[in-house]
């Protein structure tokens, strides 16, 4: 490859790079932004709609977790914040929350749907079609049947329609009364017939088709009933809390019926003041209906393909768009949502308009989901005792592990093992018990050594001064009687229980009585932390402390890390510290301090030094390494685990195996897309035909399912219009098709609108959507000064009723105020600025290196045909416009469409919200061209100093 190519794909590459380091650095500041207002607070935020959406945000944070369940109502249901009452929004935003932490969240979910009542406000129409002229006869649940006629011009004529019906829609259909939306209609035909229900909004011209169609032949019979309930609040329905809540009870099980509340919400989406919920995003995801999908895609409050603003909160609407869009933000999306960003302070990586805790977690949750930080189960013991039981605790990586079971249960395990020294301390660990007495450290004078105990000389059972002394001389049950005479301890009933604490009964604690001990530390037993009790009178360690609840973290005292003091050493079977034996015992089969094995490895295993298998054994008595651990024979397998109880043992109870040979907490799913399954919404997966796996995860409100998304690539698979070269799409969106040519758009929801100037809009239309006529109608309209067609003489005219202003603040969607109007500001491209900076740098690896492209170029030179003179060239047109380059879209996929009135029959459509349109190409500024200046050539420069050449001009032109 020549130089130069190296050069510049070096730059394109370093480019790439800056920019793909530049989004993971920006992620990871929202994320770490968000974590710093968790710790800070310990997720106690004010509502609890931050904590949910704090909880979606990061994965397993324990912190959010435990403040969101404490928040709870009865068990059943939340408040906005932790002191109102329940609202049915918020409970669906916590159960969604809780349920993908693996929570059992049943019970509040069977609450929530049992919120719902029969909304009003909404018209129900019956639909009977056929294709000849038909009599049919209408049979509501338990009144007198009506007799119908349906003619060729499909409307209908009768002359009694009883108390359930009145003509509607012009008699194209039968508008139920509402005293009947309770009841199940027969219909009967003399030919073949099609019926389903139609209903709207009370004052909306919008009709919306019932999912359900029943068709019959001749004499034949369908069943048609009303089912429209809505969730409710209090006593009256709630339309955002009935998009959520419908959206999250469809996502969280199949078992919730969610079919029966789609009309009032698809009805309510009409709706001016439902608007600002942005329904077209829930009802996507819970319909799966491409007529949403387009609504989402082509609002018109949806900016530059970029971000929509429709709550007046910028952040929290455009994450909630493209939350259940199945491909995510788009890149104009996420380059959006970086720009705005805060760059320093405290809040540095946050979005801090609105709410800023809520908003910045549903950005990352709905946007960037896979970066999460994996958060620590824990940060102290307390948590893991919580979560478990007594027997875990939170190591340093903040992972709650169960702490090793006890050593021991007797001392005849230890003095079995370690020798007839050691005992078995209330820790359960095998200690040395240190000698009063020994050859090396004798008594006084006036007292022997007996079993490491000091007595007095020649005692018999008189002469003591402390109950060891007798029960070294005649047993356990011997005591020393304050006359100083040994006796055996008389049988008689427990005293334990009686709040005192006896000492000669060797009591430590007696019920609440525990002296000067007040908890596990203070024992000065080496615990740190724990539960500590008394044992109650009649268990067999009555009236002394129980201290299986106490534990020190870490619990080693000693390993291969960890030294002990001077004079002892580690015992890594034990992992604790005992003394060193001069006399070296190995070879005698017990475990004797100094040493991790004799003979035998008992139950010590290769797992216990963190392998994956293998066979752990004891060095012999003659090796240098007598009587220690041999795990040259463990090995590393590639994989973390085979067995569950690989991970039980590394990790602790809970752990488990996954199909990746990887271990994970028990629950834990696989994620979807890396399995080769596709994340879907439920309602999608079941209309391709595909199967739910379970098992698997995926991010938001999706499903995992084995069928991907079923499209129809071309223009008029997704009821588009293709415009030509010489067309714009007019109110409508452009979406990518198959089977177009450079010069053809598909128009979506729209018109294909001849255009003198090849499809674009002129200033007019754009800036001040104004139209641009021979003359303006003075009484309704003015004239403005936006341009019109190049070459025409129209002139640019506006409604009289444009809202005024006096600032830009008066102002809404980005405009400025100008001459008492609100217009876009005209902003010059960002494409020439990039254009003309490629062409800089073109030029400079050109000039640095001519000499080497000079033979390239006169070669060409002289293929051309004609003159070799060099001759000016006009300069090239721009891009027609209509030839601009489209935002790529995701293709609908096609759905069958349910049954709508025949030819003859209108039925108002939805209005299709008109999308921005990009911003009108300015013109090229050119200059005359310029002969090509002749300069001497120069000798060509040695290759070794060519590198260094660049270098030094590159760095001149730095400065």
């Amino acid at each position: 490859m020549k130089k130069g190519g190296v050069v510049f794909l070096v730059l394109f590459l370093t480019l790439l790079a800056f920019v793909s380091a530049d989004e993971s650095s920006d992620v990871q500041d929202g994320y770490n932004c968000l974590l710093s207002k968790i710790n800070s607070q310990n997720c106690a935020f004010a509502t609890t709609e931050q904590k949910a959406f704090s909880l979606l945000a990061l994965d397993d944070n324990a912190i959010c977790k435990t403040k969101l369940l404490a928040d709870k109502k009865n068990d059943l249901c939340w408040g906005k914040t932790s002191s109102l009452g329940c609202d049915i929004k918020t409970t669906a935003q916590a159960i969604l929350a809780l349920y993908k932490e693996g929570e059992d969240v049943s019970k509040q979910a069977d609450w929530l749907y049992s919120q719902q009542m029969v909304p009003e406000g909404i018209d129900w129409f019956l639909q009977i079609e056929s294709s000849d002229p038909v009599t049919c006869t209408v049979t509501p649940y338990d009144l007198s049947p009506i007799t119908i006629s349906i003619g060729a011009d499909k409307k209908i004529s009768a002359g009694n329609l009883g108390s359930c019906f009145t003509f509607g829609q012009q008699n194209y259909w039968l508008q139920i009364n509402r005293a009947c939306y309770n009841k199940e209609f027969q219909i009967q035909c003399d030919s073949g017939f099609l019926t389903n229900l139609l209903y709207k909004e009370g004052s909306s011209p919008t009709i919306f088709v019932s999912s359900e169609t029943h068709s019959a032949a001749k004499d034949g019979k369908t069943f048609e009933n009303i089912k429209s309930l809505c969730f409710k609040q209090g006593t009256s329905c709630d339309y955002e809390g009935g998009l959520w809540s419908a959206m999250v009870l469809g996502y969280i099980s199949p078992n919730y019926n969610i079919a029966p509340f789609v009309p009032y919400l698809q009805a309510g989406s009409t709706k001016t003041e439902n608007e600002k919920y942005l329904p077209a995003a829930f009802l996507y995801s819970i319909t799966a209906s491409n007529d949403f999908y387009l609504q989402i895609l082509g609002h018109k409050n949806f900016f530059f393909n970029e971000y929509w603003s429709v709550s007046g909160d910028k952040y929290y609407d455009t994450a909630l768009a493209v939350y259940t869009l199945e491909q995510g933000a788009s890149q104009k999306t996420k380059d959006w949502f970086r720009k705005m960003q805060t760059k320093s302070g405290a809040d540095k990586g946050c979005w801090r308009e609105g709410d800023t805790i809520r908003n910045t977690a549903f950005v990352l949750h709905s946007v960037w989901p896979e970066s999460a930080p994996v958060s620590p189960e824990c940060t102290n013991n307390q948590t893991c005792v919580s979560l478990y039981n007594s027997s875990y605790y939170c190591s340093a990586d903040g992972n709650c592990l169960r702490k090793p079971q006890p050593e021991c249960t007797s001392n005849a395990w230890c003095q079995s093992n370690y020798g007839s020294n050691y005992i078995c301390s209330p820790q359960g660990n095998c200690v040395l018990q240190q000698p009063q007495c020994s050859a090396s450290n004798p008594c006084p004078n006036t007292q022997d050594c007996v079993d490491g105990v000091c007595v007095p000389k020649n005692i018999t059972q008189q002469g003591c001064t402390s109950s060891t002394q007798c029960v070294a001389l005649f047993g356990a049950n011997w005591i020393c009687l304050q006359n100083g005479t040994c006796a055996r301890q008389p049988t008689q009933p427990p005293r334990c229980g009686d709040g005192n604490i006896d000492l000669t009964l060797n009591e430590t604690c007696d019920g609440a009585n525990w002296g000067a001990i007040t908890s596990c530390s203070s024992l000065q037993q080496g615990f740190n932390n724990g539960t500590l009790s008394c044992y109650s009178s009649g268990a067999s360690k009555q009236c002394t402390f129980n201290t299986t609840g106490c534990f020190t973290s870490p619990r080693d005292e000693c390993n291969s890390t960890k030294p002990c003091p001077s004079g002892m050493q580690c015992n890594l079977a034990t992992n604790r510290c005992a003394p060193i034996n001069a006399t070296s015992l190995c070879g005698n089969g017990q475990v004797d301090p100094g040493e991790d094995c004799d003979g035998t490895v008992k139950n010590i295993t290769c797992s216990y030094f963190s392998y994956d298998g293998g066979t752990i054994s004891c060095y012999p008595k003659n090796s240098s390494n007598a009587c220690k651990f041999d795990v040259s024979q463990c090995r590393k397998d590639s994989v973390e685990c085979l067995l569950n109880k690989e991970c039980v043992a590394v990790y602790g109870a809970g752990f488990i195996c996954g199909a990746d040979n990887k271990c994970k907490k028990e629950g834990a799913a696989l994620k979807c897309v890396d399995s080769g399954f596709f994340c879907r919404s439920r309602e999608g997966c079941r209309l391709d035909s595909g199967n739910e796996k379970s098992g698997y995860s995926c991010p938001g409100t999706f499903v995992c399912c084995d069928e991907d998304l079923t499209t129809d690539n071309s223009c008029s698979g997704m009821n588009g219009d293709i415009c030509e070269s010489n067309e714009f799409c007019q109110d409508g969106l452009i979406i990518s098709a198959d089977n177009l040519t450079s010069s053809q758009v598909c128009c979506v929801g729209g018109t294909c609108e001849k255009s003198g100037t090849g499809g674009s809009y002129t200033d007019c239309e754009w800036y001040v959507s104004g139209t641009c006529k021979s003359s303006c109608d003075s009484t309704i309209e003015e004239k403005v000064s936006q341009g019109c067609e190049d070459g025409s003489s129209d002139v640019c005219c506006i409604s009289k009723s444009t809202p005024a202003c006096t600032s830009n603040s008066g102002c809404t969607d980005g405009r400025i105020c100008k001459d008492g109007k609100c217009i876009r500001e005209k902003k010059g491209s960002y494409l020439w600025l990039w254009i003309l900076l490629t062409l800089i740098i073109l030029a400079v690896i050109g000039i640095i290196l001519r000499e080497r492209l000079r033979p390239l170029i006169m070669k060409l030179k002289s293929m051309l045909p004609g003159s070799k003179r060099d001759m000016p060239r006009r300069p090239g047109f721009p891009p027609m416009p209509g030839m601009m380059s489209q935002p790529q879209m995701r293709p609908m996929p096609s759905r069958p469409r349910s049954i709508l009135p025949s030819q003859g029959r209108s039925m108002p459509q939805p209005p299709m919200s008109r999308v921005p349109r990009p911003q009108p190409p300015q013109p090229l500024s050119r200059e005359p061209p310029k002969k090509p200046e002749i300069k001497k050539q120069e000798k060509p420069k040695e290759k070794g100093g060519e590198l260094d050449d660049v270098l030094k001009k590159l760095k001149e032109i730095g400065k």
